[in-house]
């Protein structure tokens, strides 16, 4: 072979390597924006993936609600049935928090909420959520976006605009990684990416599974001093 024939020969074989490398990395990538893209969760597989792995917990917040001064915390949303509307649409979705402080924080409450979804099409690229609580006063209605939906790390990203328009966030996990100090790494970023200058509130604590029992007990050997410390932190 003449030097000019091996080169040619190798610019070949360099370029086919490189056309491979390629094809590798493009079907990376759709594989990964397979895995975690929002825009290919339709109703359908939300309601799916609820049936499997409720409930699901409020872990970060970007905003804090409080009801006679005290914070709600440890809100885990679950389904509980289809409504009866004729065109079938609306679910109901079944919410439970505790309010944060010794004198209130081992009872549950409750709320309810008429649930309807708008699948991505054309513009719109994001499953919408749309919760309306049964009963007026019961809770706060809000139009949801899913603007991140990760399987791999068992979490997810809403966002919402508050009634003065400001964008709000919040970070959910199924109830299998729903612990006190666990991490979502990438739903953490997309939360920051979606709402850059909001806070974090942590609304999962230690106490969130626990029975009624457990809570009673726990709080016999908490110092007063320290009790009333949680109730207002």
């Amino acid at each position: 072979e003449t030097p000019t024939t091996l080169r040619v020969k190798l610019s070949s074989t360099a370029g086919a390597q490189a056309r491979i490398m390629r094809c590798l990395i493009v079907a990376l990538v759709a594989f990964f924006a397979t895995v975690i893209c929002d825009d290919s969760i339709t109703k359908e597989m939300f309601l799916q993936k609820m049936n499997e792995s409720q409930p699901y917990w409020t872990m970060v917040g970007s905003y804090e609600e409080a009801i006679g001064g005290r914070k709600k915390v440890c809100i885990s949303t679950k389904r509980i049935q289809q409504t009866e509307n004729s065109d079938n649409e609306a679910v109901i979705f079944h919410q439970s928090y505790k309010l944060k402080g010794c004198e209130w924080f081992p009872f549950g409450h409750e709320a309810s909420y008429r649930v309807t979804f708008t699948d991505p099409h054309g513009s719109a690229t994001q499953l919408e959520i749309h919760m309306k609580p049964v009963r007026e006063g019961w809770g706060t209605a809000r139009n949801y976006s899913l603007v991140y939906w990760n399987p791999s790390e068992e979490c997810f990203v809403l966002k919402f605009s508050d009634s003065e328009g400001k964008p709000q966030c919040e970070l959910l996990a199924w109830d299998l990684k729903a612990e006190k100090n666990a991490t979502f790494p990438m739903c953490q970023q997309n939360y920051q990416a979606m709402c850059p200058a909001a806070p974090k509130h942590a609304l999962f604590n230690e106490y969130c599974k626990i029975t009624h029992a457990q809570m009673m007990e726990n709080m016999s050997t908490l110092p007063v001093e320290r009790c009333m410390q949680n109730s207002h932190s």
